[in-house]
């Protein structure tokens, strides 16, 4: 029994100390990933153009307009998200990719209310943009946001 729990200690201590180990190791995969999912469509193997290629890394690295650069017409939109070692797609992808395969994909438009601004001085036209950015009232008079 006195073995037992001196054995049992020696591997608690054992653990204790790998925990920095497993840490450190982990954050440098997890930094050589941030770096791979950037440099992939530059990569060999990838297998899309690279010009089709927008990043968006959040929730997912790519959205990939197959077709765009060279015929300039798009055949198929992909979602791709990078993966190296033993990473795995997180919640929020898998649900992406359900959602993607159970074809709930739509496609809109928004068009904003903002107008262009046209025929105003330079003073008007940095107030405006001001209170678009803000979305504050303005004083027309003096070109900042109130």
């Amino acid at each position: 029994m006195l073995a037992d729990q001196k054995e049992r200690r020696a591997e608690l201590k054992q653990h204790k100390l790998n925990i920095p180990l497993r840490s450190e190791r982990t954050t440098k995969a997890v930094g050589i990933g941030f770096i791979y999912e950037r440099l992939a469509p530059t990569l060999e193997g990838f297998t899309f153009n690279k010009n089709d290629c927008r990043s968006m890394f959040d929730p997912i690295d790519y959205v990939i307009f197959e077709g765009l650069s060279e015929k300039k017409k798009v055949d198929k939109i992909i979602f791709m998200d990078v993966k190296s070692g033993k990473a795995r797609l997180s919640a929020k992808q898998r649900t992406i990719k359900r959602v993607v395969e159970d074809k709930k994909v739509q496609f809109r438009t928004y068009k904003s209310s903002v107008t262009t601004l046209s025929n105003s001085t330079a003073s008007n036209a940095k107030s405006s943009v001001c209170a678009i950015a803000v979305g504050r009232s303005f004083d027309s008079a003096t070109p900042r946001c109130t």
